[in-house]
């Protein structure tokens, strides 16, 4: 895994194939296409858990094994694990809730985003992520108060992601969505299971902070709430308990791989 840890750390991100076959990836488009009404579509953080084969792979033994070989192990997890439909978010790093002395570029990163596609990320269709390679260590980049302005020269990158794979960025990465290209294509429809993890809870407090702000309205975040799906999905949310939402399995793989879970108080 060492060649994937030195790719987070220089580039931002790393992508590690095949984590689910292709034969699980197809079930799982055919079952949630077929449930998912609208185009725009959240299941939340217990919606998740409660379905066997979505938090089967947020806890799957090869999952939990290498984000913990990647980013260390006993690493935090966070209540904003969520499967969608459809979103599509601009240009914007993942840590406005940090100063600028906390994202400062001579450090190895704390906090991680995850997803696992369930579509590949293609010129055509899009899928998955573009990123401005290496910008997490920009230190003329202000990455808590980003002003798209100041990207104008920097060169994007499409995040080489397949159906089946998992992607790890640093948080203080400068990315946006990959959007559809070719208006001839007929886009497959975006899938992904995403969620926040830490190496260590140096920065938890702030993160939980950030989203409860969000849920008080304190913050409306121009980036991240532009849908009535984002307040349903914050709420849920804050009613995520521990250890009462999850199920006898899913706690005992929590405590044989010492994970730790920062929750709302």
């Amino acid at each position: 895994m060492k060649n994937y840890q030195e790719q987070l750390f220089t580039n931002g991100f790393c992508v590690i194939d095949n984590v689910i076959p292709l034969s699980e990836v197809i079930q799982l488009r055919q079952k949630y296409l077929s449930q998912f009404t609208t185009d725009k579509f959240t299941f939340t953080a217990q919606e998740v858990l409660e379905h066997p084969d979505l938090a089967g792979i947020l806890f799957s033994q090869i999952v939990i094994q290498t984000i913990s070989q990647i980013i260390g192990s006993y690493y935090c997890m966070y209540p904003d694990f969520s499967f969608r439909r459809g979103l599509y978010i601009p240009w914007h790093s993942d840590v406005p809730y940090l100063t600028p002395q906390d994202t400062a570029p001579d450090h190895s990163g704390h906090m991680f985003q995850v997803s696992l596609y369930l579509q590949d990320n293609t010129a055509e269709s899009g899928g998955g992520l573009d990123a401005i390679v290496g910008s997490h260590h920009c230190q003329e980049l202000d990455h808590t108060n980003l002003d798209l302005a100041m990207l104008d020269g920097y060169q994007s990158q499409r995040m080489p992601s397949t159906a089946g794979s998992l992607t790890i960025w640093d948080s203080r990465l400068i990315h946006k969505s990959s959007e559809p290209t070719d208006t001839n294509v007929n886009p497959e429809i975006k899938l992904a299971l995403q969620w926040t993890v830490s190496r260590d809870e140096q920065f938890s407090e702030q993160y939980l902070q950030f989203l409860q702000d969000r849920i008080d309205a304190k913050l409306k975040n121009s980036v991240y709430d532009q849908n009535p799906r984002e307040m349903r999905n914050l709420l849920a949310m804050s009613e995520l308990r521990y250890p009462d939402s999850f199920s006898s399995e899913q706690l005992m793989i929590i405590k044989n791989h010492k994970l730790k879970f920062k929750l709302f108080q």
